[in-house]
């Protein structure tokens, strides 16, 4: 690759080492090995037809990357699904580049909006709203399925964690489930590896002082489970569902789909 392309697509990376005003945030993360920040097309927007010049480690991920070589002569890093080879075939498909009556065969990388994916399909790399870029199901491994089509403006979604919800059907997605799927079999051989990668050694509130912890300088038992900050760490939400409540149909636990 030609060096003044390769610097488009990479960035330097700052570290924050779980500081905020140099106070602490995260109590286990610290800045990690010196890398660059390789700079993902999210969007797709490139209406062309693409060819995967090289899959790619990322340190900044879990999932590896691609780089695609479109017929235009623009270049770009996606996330990589699995089977994703070199020398594939990738379309980026929008809402108003293909017609509605005429449904397009996709394959493992492609990128279309729901209403054009069967019902069924293992999806990845979703939009929550359209034109906003993918924004879950990136990380190795995962996935979502497409439950049914509700209408032109619904589409019905079950999430890896058994959540269903409705997404808008103009929202795009890649075909396939994200790439190095086995990344959560990995073991890490010393404490030096999980320092790389930015993870500092996890000490238990009850070790510490009851300056540093509300759990701290107590003996066991008669302690509600708390974070640093005093807030409740089991059976608390942790999201606000007030917006988002009524795309969510129901959730259920212990799915297993073993068609990737």
């Amino acid at each position: 690759m030609n060096k003044k392309i390769k610097n488009k697509l990479l960035t330097s990376l700052t570290y924050a080492n779980g500081r905020n005003s140099g106070k602490i945030a995260v109590y286990t993360k610290i800045g990690a090995a010196k890398r660059k920040y390789r700079l993902i097309d999210f969007k797709r927007s490139c209406v062309n037809v693409g060819y995967v010049k090289r899959v790619e480690y990322d340190p900044n991920r879990s999932a590896f990357i691609a780089l695609i070589c479109y017929l235009n002569g623009a270049l770009s890093y996606i996330i990589s699904v699995e089977r994703l080879q070199l020398n594939s075939k990738i379309i980026n498909y929008n809402y108003n580049s293909v017609s509605v009556s005429t449904y397009p065969t996709l394959n493992i990388g492609d990128v279309a909006p729901l209403t054009f994916i069967n019902p069924g399909t293992l999806i990845s790399n979703l939009e929550l709203y359209p034109g906003m870029g993918s924004s879950f199901m990136r990380a190795a491994g995962t996935w979502a399925q497409i439950v049914k089509i509700i209408n032109a403006d619904y589409t019905q979604v079950k999430l890896r964690s058994g959540e269903q919800r409705l997404l808008r059907s103009n929202c795009k997605a890649v075909v396939g489930v994200t790439s190095n799927i086995y990344n959560n079999q990995t073991k890490l051989s010393k404490a030096g590896q999980s320092f790389y990668l930015g993870v500092k050694p996890n000490v238990r509130g009850r070790a510490m002082n009851p300056v540093d912890h509300p759990h701290g300088g107590r003996t066991n038992g008669g302690v509600v489970p708390k974070t640093p900050w005093g807030k409740l760490t089991k059976n608390s939400p942790t999201r606000s569902v007030r917006k988002s409540k009524k795309f969510i149909i129901n959730k259920t636990s212990n799915l297993n789909f073993t068609s990737i």
